[in-house]
């Protein structure tokens, strides 16, 4: 009897993935942006890059914080209530001709907010030890009802100077979201520079032994749920 084995290409390309496991992402991202190409001959054109930017920024932000939580083991259901509070408090609380004080002041009480929800998340998860998915399901519908208390109907103004800083690209050339996804990238490398990035894998891969070996399970995964209320509510200013 003769056993057959994977091709040596098969094999590179299985440890490959094992060992970049981004590198999948990075070819179905190229992958759809070839099929889009072919169906629309501007999609690389400045005005086409800045509008798709400008459109998936929030979702990008949100994909941000929930990787941090999976990561370490959990899993956010409330990432959309959380954004749909934070827009709420920033629509009804920034008027169009809102001076720039103003503006700053509602966009921290805005992240403060994001990072109540999350905290919120972290303690029932961490301390209480109720399932992710549960639990943030449930808070879901807190903050959905919390935003629509406070904006029944869609509605609000931002001021004309602000919606036009980030619409334009700077020096009609930089998409202000390309700065923003960036800021994200930094971001991720200096938090894979530190101790955290450590303990955020040890303690999404084996809890129990993490623990055992000293690492903080309960902080780490109360901080992800924080990080992840924080790039909610930045979603919402976006």
């Amino acid at each position: 009897m003769t056993t057959r084995t994977a091709p040596s290409s098969t094999r590179q390309l299985g440890k490959a993935f094992s060992r970049y496991p981004w590198l999948y992402s990075l070819i179905m991202l190229v992958v759809l942006l070839v099929i889009n190409r072919s169906l629309q001959d501007n999609l690389f054109e400045l005005f086409a890059v800045n509008g798709n930017l400008r459109v998936w920024l929030p979702a990008m932000l949100l994909a941000a914080g929930q990787t941090i939580v999976v990561i370490a083991g959990g899993i956010d259901m409330s990432v959309g209530g959380i954004l749909s509070m934070c827009n709420a408090i920033l629509a009804t609380q920034i008027p169009s001709d809102a001076t720039a004080e103003r503006f700053i002041t509602v966009i921290a009480i805005s992240l403060l907010a994001g990072l109540a929800a999350g905290a919120l998340n972290g303690f029932g998860v961490t301390y209480l030890r109720l399932q992710p998915i549960v639990t943030t399901y449930a808070t879901s519908f807190i903050f959905t009802g919390i935003a629509l208390q406070i904006l029944p109907e869609p509605g609000g103004r931002l001021p004309r100077d602000v919606t036009t800083f980030f619409r334009n690209p700077i020096g009609d050339a930089i998409p202000v979201p390309a700065l923003v996804i960036v800021g994200i990238l930094i971001f991720w490398y200096i938090l894979t520079r530190t101790r955290f990035r450590q303990y955020l894998f040890a303690s999404g891969s084996k809890a129990e032994a993490a623990y055992a070996t000293g690492v903080p399970v309960s902080r780490v995964r109360f901080t992800t749920y924080l990080l992840s209320g924080l790039f909610a509510a930045l979603g919402a200013v976006a």
